[in-house]
């Protein structure tokens, strides 16, 4: 199934663009496209992550449907 991952603050920076079409298995959940999404960095991205499933906050292992878009969201900081 094909799944529109979109990054945020320093993910997009780091990843030097705002998002890629990702394929992934059926079943797979947004831990499954957090790993292929940040699989080429030398960062474990993993731990911080927080994911929203089509615009609504979701756990890591949520179940994606084709098309869905999965927002990979860091942690931010500011001041």
């Amino acid at each position: 199934m094909r799944i529109r991952a979109e990054y945020f603050g320093a993910l997009r920076a780091k990843l030097a663009r705002e998002s890629d079409w990702l394929d992934l298995a059926p079943g797979s959940t947004a831990l499954d496209l957090g790993r292929a999404a940040t699989a080429s960095m030398g960062r474990d991205w993993l731990p911080a992550l927080r994911f929203a499933v089509n615009d609504v906050m979701a756990p890591p292992d949520a179940a994606l449907a084709d098309g869905d878009r999965v927002a990979l969201l860091p942690p931010m900081s500011g001041g």
